[in-house]
């Protein structure tokens, strides 16, 4: 009797640390569960902050990126403007003169050449008259227009630069297919202001430095690279006379130079 009493005590104290071992157990798994339960969403969170502290670091870099291309393309643009600016500033063309073809006499003899009236204006850019036309004869039916050019610099018209932003001129006489050079008839006088210029402005001291000697300073390659001129020389273009023609001397920024026949005063 006593043995099972024994017996059944050994039992029932193996059962109660078999049910301590199992509630320690599950005490601690519910704890674990708890713990993880409660700190899950801390770590979600942390997890989701860090996401979200990236997202901004990226979008920081995307926005510097973005306002740095934004000031490459402002910059581009103002490239863009200049450049656009400086193309059209080296096609302006200005009107200056005006030659007009009155009539064209045929020879009187054979050998002879045909005589040749025209009327010579100088105008302005607009190609409003500057003084009064003059007439001439010449002999001959090709009519030669004689004048002296300057041109500068391409950065200088492009800049519209006050006194070299655009080539100028001197004219210096008419002459026909029928005679020589030097026996044209003059137009503007050398070593003084062009008729241009009389427009009531004064010719500056650059202006009146380049005509003073203009031959000599043609001449002096260090003088026209200080002064920032491209090419001093004489140019006649001519045309074939027809009676009742209208041709218009018309000069681009950089120099360039055309008689272009033209229709009637609206002609462009």
């Amino acid at each position: 009797m006593g043995k099972l009493n024994e017996g059944v005590k050994t039992f029932n104290a193996t059962v109660r640390t078999v049910l301590a071992a199992i509630v320690v157990a599950g005490a601690g798994l519910v704890g674990y569960q708890a713990y993880d339960v409660y700190n899950e969403p801390n770590q979600r969170l942390a997890e989701r902050q860090e996401q979200l502290d990236d997202a901004l670091t990226r979008l920081e870099t995307a926005q510097q990126d973005i306002a740095g291309k934004e000031q490459e393309i402002a910059e581009q643009q103002v490239s863009i403007d200049r450049l656009e600016t400086s193309l059209h500033l080296l096609k302006v063309d200005q009107r200056v003169a005006e030659l007009r073809i009155l009539d064209v006499k045929p020879p009187a003899e054979e050998g002879e050449p045909a005589i040749t009236t025209l009327e010579f204006v100088e105008t302005d850019p607009e190609g409003k008259a500057i003084g009064e036309p003059r007439q001439f004869e010449v002999p001959g039916d090709q009519v030669y227009l004689e004048y002296l050019v300057v041109k500068f610099n391409d950065e200088y018209v492009e800049q519209a630069h006050l006194e070299k932003g655009t080539a100028i001129c001197l004219f210096q006489r008419l002459f026909g297919s029928g005679q020589k050079p030097a026996e044209g008839h003059r137009l503007d006088s050398p070593n003084t202001r062009p008729t241009a210029y009389a427009r009531g402005e004064r010719m500056s001291d650059f202006e009146e430095e380049i005509w003073a000697d203009f031959w000599d300073l043609a001449h002096d390659p260090n003088r026209l690279a200080e002064l920032g001129i491209r090419n001093a020389m004489a140019e006649a273009p001519s045309v074939k006379a027809r009676a009742g023609s209208k041709y218009r001397l018309e000069i681009r920024s950089t120099g360039g130079f055309q008689l272009r026949h033209i229709v009637d005063d609206q002609g462009q």
